[in-house]
């Protein structure tokens, strides 16, 4: 099984290589390293935001158990966690988010999602910035499921706000228009999407 054990991997967990190692696994922790941005987002280069992926899993390696003292569990005794890279979004997304890249960056991480799926294993994606850190994760979720499917959002953003038509027509490729692309779905529930800020939680 081509599966190593790697310092930069979530929690210094395995790290599965191909859909083949996620046999049965529990969690599968998926990167989505994209920023929604033609330059610097926020005063941070893109490089710094990209980096952040790195960083989370670095300082998640700290953390060399799954326990938690609330409920005296160890979650690793009873889940089976592996880290499954980053999803292979091209480099001329960075470069260019066009509309079309914008797509194929969502459907890069679409892809990883719908192999966890695949494999009965819980896909957790760390990254940030729609469509991928939002819509790529819903919906292949939405797809499987039957009934409606309720998004959490611990974030707070405009584009939740309704578009009017045209600029639905404009925007819903967008890169800011993830959540909105949620509540326009008609396999995802827009009547249980929550947006809560950090501060909120």
């Amino acid at each position: 099984m081509s599966r190593t054990r790697e310092p930069e991997t979530a929690r210094a967990q395995p790290h599965a290589i191909s859909p083949d190692d996620l046999e049965g696994v529990d969690v599968v922790i998926i990167g989505a390293p994209y920023v929604a941005s033609w330059g610097p987002y926020s005063g941070v280069s893109k490089e710094e935001w990209i980096a952040a992926l790195k960083r989370v899993r670095q300082q998640s390696a700290k953390y060399l158990d799954g326990y938690l003292q609330e409920f005296d569990l160890d979650v690793f005794e009873h889940l089976r966690l592996v880290d499954f890279g980053d999803a292979a979004i091209p480099p001329e997304v960075f470069d260019k988010p066009t509309v079309g890249n914008i797509l194929v960056a969502q459907r890069a991480v679409e892809t990883k999602v719908n192999q966890s799926l695949d494999a009965g294993a819980i896909p957790i994606v760390i990254g940030q910035n729609s469509p991928c850190g939002s819509y790529a994760n819903a919906k292949p979720i939405a797809e499987r499921t039957r009934g409606n499917v309720g998004v959490i959002s611990l974030d707070t953003h405009w584009d939740i706000d309704p578009l009017t038509d045209s600029q639905w027509t404009r925007e819903s490729q967008g890169r800011a228009a993830g959540r909105r692309r949620c509540t326009s779905s008609t396999i995802i529930c827009s009547k249980r999407i929550s947006l809560r800020s950090a501060r909120e939680v």
